[in-house]
């Protein structure tokens, strides 16, 4: 029997704290298991942020992979470039130019091989 996939659907959001660099991490992945990240949407609902950068995060390490310049609030960036991976790893999407208080949301589409 072949392999088979299970989806992976999140929506998160967070309010941005006092810091001009606010972070959205998504659940730690506890799978040895493939797992295919295949597209990232995110969007600042509040104000402009000046860039948007996603990636990986393990413990204190960052793998930042790809970053699009943000030019309007509440405008969603989509990131599809497919992202593959195993371990304990989590996604994080980072907003450089964040407020305080702003609206942050990040959705992301997946699914891992079992």
């Amino acid at each position: 029997m072949g392999n088979s996939k299970k989806s992976i659907v999140l929506a998160l959001s967070k309010q941005s704290g006092a810091s001009t660099n606010e972070d959205v991490i998504s659940p730690k992945c506890h799978t040895t298991q493939s797992v295919c990240i295949q597209n990232i949407s995110a969007k600042d609902d509040t104000s402009t942020c000046t860039q948007i950068d996603v990636g990986l995060v393990q413990g204190n390490k960052y793998y930042w992979i790809n970053s699009k310049t943000s030019i309007s609030a509440g405008v969603v960036y989509n990131f599809d470039n497919a992202i593959w991976f195993s371990g304990e790893y989590q996604v994080v999407v980072r907003f450089i130019g964040s407020t305080t208080g702003d609206n942050l949301k990040v959705w992301i589409y997946g699914y891992y091989v079992t």
